[in-house]
């Protein structure tokens, strides 16, 4: 099961956390929390998967597997715990933005 949270300007269950949700960028810098079009998903299904050849985290969201582009990576400790994942739109297509693996083990 997946747990969908709209996320407009933090962590809502964890409000502890908004300094560092706010100062995460993906590896093209862009910083991922502007949520003002785009949804936070934690305890979203996500695997790693070879794709043409090349190994790349996917993310599951309603029932679609979205590759993640290896630039949409967060290079930061998971604070949160649970995978998080922004989305954006790009030429009408859903694409993750930046994505933070959840913390394993």
């Amino acid at each position: 099961m997946m747990l969908e949270l709209l996320v407009l300007a933090h962590l809502p269950d964890r409000p502890d956390l908004d300094k560092w949700a706010s100062e995460l960028h993906n590896k093209r810098g862009e910083v991922c929390c502007d949520f003002s079009e785009s949804h936070g998903v934690a305890d979203a299904d996500w695997e790693t998967k070879v794709v043409d050849g090349t190994s790349h985290y996917r993310v599951k969201y309603k029932g679609e597997w979205l590759v993640v582009d290896d630039e949409s990576v967060i290079e930061a400790p998971n604070l949160y715990s649970a995978p998080l994942v922004w989305f954006d739109t790009v030429n009408g297509r859903l694409h993750v933005k930046c994505f933070l693996k959840g913390v394993e083990g």
